[in-house]
């Protein structure tokens, strides 16, 4: 089932395709990818919050590579704080399984963030200004219509209140506080939005430029995720921001492994991180007809 358009041409030549594949496997779903964000960040600059790299590249220890570049231990570190924090209160082999564990994560994320890339450049998934822009106006209305939606529960709890009174009962603590739960979230809402903040336009601009990496970082996952699955196929998980299509994913990566584009030189760390593209992920379902045709996030329509 592998697509010529996919892997008939690499933006980066293979190493050595003389790995033997997994079988058949589960890949972590895509918000345990999305969640990563710091810890690649972390994997890309080796300094950033994470255990100290290394200057001397001979006394590092690699332990992989991914498009012919080395991996080393001390880029898929955990900060030194989360090490420190978490041993003080627990045993050797307790620390030790934990680093595996923390390690296998943040090798995950790095892997998966450059083959990813690289799979998106092949395929020309790339996500337009217009999308972008598009998509914030969706946000925005929906935003709205989620406010108008709780206002509108709200005057119907006071109005049965009111019904109540009238007929000379008592209105509930339970009740009354369903009311006060709702003026609480349009609240929080309201304070969150930054429309509504008094600030500088330096930092509306700074804003607005994270939020449009936010969503073209989201709008290029969900094209990666549909042409994966319309590739391979498979079952799906659901997901907050969209489908995640684990078993076209481990389809993937097993083929990537195959052609050299990455390999885990360290056993015990290309144990454990097939163990994890193994591991089920809750709520599996069979896709359906039309699924691809929104994105998770406020129900927004996609083209």
């Amino acid at each position: 089932r592998v697509s010529e358009r996919t892997f008939g041409c690499s933006s980066s030549p293979p190493m050595r395709p003389t790995f033997h594949a997994p079988r058949r496997s589960i890949l972590l779903t895509l918000s345990g990818v999305l969640s990563l964000a710091a810890s690649v960040a972390v994997a890309q600059d080796p300094g950033a919050g994470g255990a100290e790299a290394t200057t001397d590249e001979t006394e590092r220890v690699q332990i992989g590579a991914v498009y012919e570049q080395p991996i080393y231990l001390d880029m898929i570190q955990p900060p030194a704080a989360a090490i420190e924090r978490y041993g003080s209160s627990k045993s050797e082999a307790e620390l030790e399984q934990w680093l595996l564990t923390q390690r296998t994560r943040i090798l995950s994320g790095y892997l998966i963030d450059r083959l990813s890339n690289a799979y998106k450049r092949e395929n020309g998934i790339a996500v337009s200004e217009q999308e972008i822009n598009d998509f914030i106006k969706r946000e925005k209305r929906a935003y709205v219509e989620t406010i108008l939606g709780i206002q509108a529960e709200i005057e119907q709890l006071r109005a049965q209140a009111e019904q109540i009174t009238a007929r000379g009962g008592v209105v509930t603590d339970d009740h009354m506080r369903e009311i006060i739960l709702r003026e609480k979230k349009i609240e929080n809402m309201e304070r969150k939005n930054v429309d509504n903040l008094v600030i500088s336009e330096r930092q509306r601009q700074l804003y607005d430029d994270m939020q449009r990496r936010r969503v073209a970082k989201a709008l290029g996952a969900w094209k990666f995720n549909r042409m994966l699955h319309e590739q391979f196929g498979g079952r799906v998980v659901v997901q907050d921001l969209s489908y995640h299509p684990f078993e076209a994913y481990a389809d993937w990566l097993e083929i990537e492994e195959q052609l050299g584009r990455f390999e885990i030189t360290d056993e015990t760390l290309r144990d454990a991180f097939w163990n994890q593209v193994r591991a089920t992920p809750a709520g599996p379902m069979e896709p359906f007809d039309g699924m691809w045709d929104q994105l998770r996030w406020y129900g927004s329509g996609m083209p």
